[in-house]
């Protein structure tokens, strides 16, 4: 009994007390897991000083005061640091002096400072800061993964029954973009790294997350996010090797996926839950013969597999170019058949809500109630901010992209959430919730490093 007293204790101390940094750069631990731990919950809707919400004023209070201290604790020790910067570094700085110069200009001349300016600076000078975290990253994972669990339980329960689990939940489902790309996040990192995964502790803790943040998900109405979500797990055997491990685990997972969207009017219709979209009886009974129609040949197929076959054995590598054609022709086909059912109405007649039409109408509705960051810059900065915007984003993409084929799976798997990031941009905003998160991690992917983040840490 004492061993197992003394398990927990070593467990929890190893996943939640700072350990893997040296003393001048143990505050960016101290900030990391603050950001993951405490930050998802402190969520205010009253502006302080009149212009900066309590959220944006708690995250850049947080980066100035570990950057001075940071600053101040190297600069004891007068060693000499070589300064690198990659190409996403280079045009990130050149945008982190537009906007520092815009909050001058603006102090002087108007006197007015934007919010949103103060918040995209203190996510580049983030970004910055954490270009010293070299080792650790699977530990941040879990702080966050902990957090989001009672986060996305909090939301559930809310949702059905109107209950707070944790405090300002009802503050935070007011939120609606922010807690679905929050949750979207969540549901995708719980995935990835349950399904590359090999300590049996993990993967249980990953697989409770997933599920309950697919069922959060979902109740969001955001079908933006449920539709990116989908797309992901629907790509995580293209990014990673095909192996009987993976394959296995992302089947489970998209299984789960299908079923959970298809028992949501069930579950609204149980406990009264009121949400943004109402799915329909005739929605679940599509998924469910879609889901009857694809587990019957997938299970005839992997009864042909034998049990003691190498787990780590990969399998369908000639399938692979197949598998992502099939991908793009039900894409092209599904995105093809919503928008025709729209702006036409031949599959469909107008005053009829068929599946079609109506998955078309949520879909067009979702991406109408967002505003993505593009459009938010266009808007607010001209054509200078758009066009900074899209080339910032696609030199992370190639980054990411190109660096994605020379590294391991764990580090794979924080390169897929960075490209995740530059994805969901396109659609959101740049959300107060869950940008400082998808910052650390987007870092991460970029100046991860092949010979420390190693594949043991999923091994």
């Amino acid at each position: 009994m004492n061993g197992w007293k003394l398990g927990i204790r070593n467990g929890l101390k190893k996943f939640f007390s700072p350990h893997i940094m040296d003393d001048g750069k143990i505050i960016i631990d101290y900030y990391i897991r603050i950001i993951m731990f405490l930050y998802p919950l402190f969520v205010v809707k009253e502006k302080l000083f009149g212009f900066i919400s309590g959220q944006v004023f708690l995250f850049t209070a947080l980066t100035v005061v570990t950057a001075a201290i940071y600053l101040i604790l190297t600069a004891k020790k007068q060693a000499e640091y070589s300064i690198r910067f990659s190409i996403p570094d280079i045009w990130l700085l050149l945008i982190f002096i537009v906007f520092v110069c815009r909050i001058i200009y603006g102090i002087i001349i108007t006197g007015e400072i934007s919010e949103n300016d103060i918040f995209y600076i203190s996510l580049a000078a983030a970004y910055f800061l954490l270009k010293e975290v070299r080792r650790g990253y699977e530990y941040y994972v879990n702080v966050f993964l902990f957090t989001a669990f009672f986060v996305c339980l909090s939301s559930l329960l809310y949702r059905l029954t109107g209950t707070e689990l944790i405090p300002l939940a009802e503050t935070a489902v007011s939120q609606p973009e922010g807690v679905s790309s929050y949750i979207l996040l969540t549901s995708c990192m719980s995935s990835v790294f349950y399904c590359i995964t090999g300590k049996r502790c993990l993967k249980r803790f990953y697989f409770l997350v997933a599920w309950i943040s697919f069922i959060a998900l979902f109740l969001t109405g955001d079908i933006i996010s449920i539709g990116i979500a989908g797309c992901f797990l629907l790509f995580i055997p293209i990014v990673f090797p095909a192996t009987v491990r993976l394959i296995q685990r992302n089947l489970l997972l998209c299984f789960m996926y299908v079923f959970i969207s298809g028992n949501i009017p069930v579950l609204q219709y149980i406990t009264k839950a009121k949400s943004p979209v109402d799915f329909s009886v005739q929605y679940s009974i599509y998924l469910y013969i879609l889901l009857a129609a694809v587990i019957i040949p997938i299970n005839r197929y992997w009864r042909k597999i034998p049990k003691e076959k190498d787990p780590e054995l990969i399998i369908l590598k000639k399938a692979k170019r197949k598998y992502i054609c099939l991908l793009l022709f039900i894409s092209f086909s599904v995105i093809n058949c919503m928008l025709f059912s729209i702006n036409t109405g031949i599959l469909v007649k107008a005053e009829e809500k068929g599946f079609a039409r109506y998955s078309g109408t949520a879909f067009r509705d979702s991406i109408c109630s967002h505003e993505s960051f593009f459009y938010a810059m266009a808007e607010q900065y001209g054509l200078v901010g758009i066009t900074g915007a899209l080339c910032l984003a696609g030199v992370f993409f190639c980054f990411l992209y190109q660096k994605c084929r020379k590294v391991n799976k764990s580090a794979r798997a924080l390169m897929l959430l960075g490209l995740l990031f530059v994805g969901q941009c396109f659609f959101f905003r740049i959300q107060v919730m869950s940008a400082p998160a998808y910052i650390i991690f987007l870092t991460f992917a970029v100046h991860c490093r092949q010979d420390i983040i190693g594949d043991r840490a999923v091994s």
